[in-house]
């Protein structure tokens, strides 16, 4: 496998504040207290330094009196003269999401003043090196058990199929290493701090299970019943654990894996009782309650030491996406993975639209921001069923996509397996001609023979109009000239007897 290649792009923030006077009268009646300036600060550093589209930034503003004085426990009210470069809400948390250049502008009564933000995007074709695919999707499966009978004993041809088709397996060790011979791209699944109750481990080494304050086990919480749960919870801040967890896989990669998934690289708690309730665990380090810093660390500190460890494996890390980008742990945690896994992609049901905390524009924009890192995304697609949200899922990838980034589903789906394989997967676009955008309320990426469209959620119904008819996927053969999206809908456009 080559080395892993950061991507450097250059992008600028300039802040400069502009001081606007008042009359004494205008705001307040005491000359002492009248406000002279407005200025915006950072509550991060700003050194110049790239700011990558994804990136986000806390600012605030000051207000001071004639005298120079701070003015404290004032409010003021943000905007971007351009969403589609960065969006800010009202508490200063600025999120860049485009290339392009935006202000932003900051205000408290009748005073303003404004800073210009630049960013600059990641592309595709800022990184050549990706894997050479022969589609424009790369689409990985989730080798379940339901995708057994695909696997267990297939021929040649079917393994050649599955060769041409699949640019990643997710598979497990005990039943996949045999078929590592016609399939060597399988990743192997490890989960990042599971300890399942009917191995040794838990009798040999009882310190590595975190604890509640009673002494009581604590789980992963998942799969709970009856008071128990399939995965004790490791301390995976516990340097014997790790080093046990590391040779394990190393052993199991000298089968001939290509890579691993790490499963629940979980940067928000995820720890509870045996009936799946979340559990603060005691710290076996403090003796104290484990604060959510020390989580944070505990997990970033341990993936880097997969990393330094196994520096020419691929690695993928199942993450929370909205855990915090802006936190130091969690950007850690996202540089010792080659890819960020979204377990739910773009259909899960909690993402909202626009900009907030669960919004599909900050979706992207943590995509962005992976790839920003020099790393890539796995959307996965395990919940949709169907054909709409399919596409939807396809869509999403086809506006964030650059070098390895994959869509991938478990092997239950039954678009997926060899016997009924979606052909929407088997676009050819070619090379994507520019970023994302937004056009009439909707998100557009262009490519040398088609485009991707897509009307986020909580958006009115919008239609799209194209120059020349196009093939649409999933549209039964006929060119369409344009396309009406509800929300939560996207559409894949082909350019009739276009190759690439």
């Amino acid at each position: 496998m080559s080395p892993r290649r950061m991507v450097h792009v250059l992008a600028l923030i300039t802040m400069v504040a502009f001081a606007f006077a008042c009359e004494a009268n205008s705001i307040f009646s005491t000359w002492n207290e009248v406000p002279v300036q407005i200025s915006i600060v950072s509550t991060e550093r700003i050194d110049g330094g790239p700011l990558f589209a994804g990136e986000s930034l806390v600012l605030d503003a000051e207000l001071r009196d004639r005298r120079g004085r701070l003015r404290t426990g004032e409010s003021f009210a943000w905007k971007s003269s351009n969403t589609d470069v960065a969006v800010i809400d009202d508490r200063g948390e600025l999120t860049a999401v485009g290339g392009g250049t935006t202000t932003i502008e900051v205000s408290h009564r009748r005073l303003v003043t404004e800073t210009e933000l630049e960013v600059l995007d990641v592309l595709a074709e800022d990184d050549p090196d990706g894997s050479p695919w022969p589609r424009t999707v790369k689409f990985a499966v989730g080798a379940t058990s339901s995708f057994d009978p695909w696997t267990r004993n297939p021929t040649p041809g079917e393994q050649a199929w599955m060769r041409e088709h699949y640019f990643r397996m997710v598979t497990y060790a005990s039943y996949f290493g045999p078929r590592l011979v016609w399939y060597p791209n399988a990743l192997v699944y490890k989960n990042a701090y599971a300890i399942y109750p009917g191995s040794e481990l838990p009798v040999e080494r009882p310190d590595w299970v975190l604890r509640d304050a009673e002494g009581n086990r604590l789980y992963i919480p998942y799969g709970c019943s009856g008071g128990t749960c399939p995965q004790y919870a490791a301390d995976f801040g516990n340097s014997d654990f790790r080093r046990h967890w590391i040779e394990e896989l190393r052993g199991t990669l000298a089968e001939g894996y290509l890579g691993v998934m790490v499963d629940d690289v979980n940067m928000l708690w995820r720890v509870g009782d045996g009936n799946g309730d979340s559990v603060r665990p005691i710290d076996p380090r403090t003796g104290r309650e484990m604060t959510l810093p020390d989580w944070r660390r505990y997990l970033a500190e341990f993936m880097e030491e997969i990393r330094a460890a196994l520096p020419d494996t691929e690695i993928v890390h199942n993450a929370i996406w909205y855990a915090g980008p802006d936190d130091p742990f969690v950007q850690r945690q996202t540089r010792a993975a080659d890819y960020i896994a979204l377990e739910r992609g773009a259909t899960d049901t909690g993402i909202r639209g626009g900009g907030g905390r669960y919004g599909y524009e900050t979706f992207l924009a943590f995509i962005d921001r992976v790839h920003a890192m020099g790393g890539s995304v796995v959307l996965a697609d395990d919940d949709s069923d169907t054909d709409t949200e399919w596409i939807y899922e396809l869509a999403t990838y086809l506006l964030v996509k650059s070098r390895d980034d994959m869509l991938t589903a478990d092997g239950d789906r039954s678009r997926m397996n060899p016997d009924n394989f979606w052909d929407g997967y088997l676009i050819e676009l070619g090379a994507p001609l520019g970023h994302r955008y937004k056009v009439g309320g909707l998100f557009r990426r262009d490519y040398e023979c088609g485009l991707a469209v897509l009307n986020q959620p909580d958006q009115p119904t919008r239609t799209f109009t194209v120059d020349e008819p196009h093939l649409l996927v999933g549209g039964g053969g006929a060119p369409v000239s344009s396309v009406t999206l509800a929300e939560y809908r996207g559409a894949v456009l082909v350019r009739e007897g276009c190759t690439p």
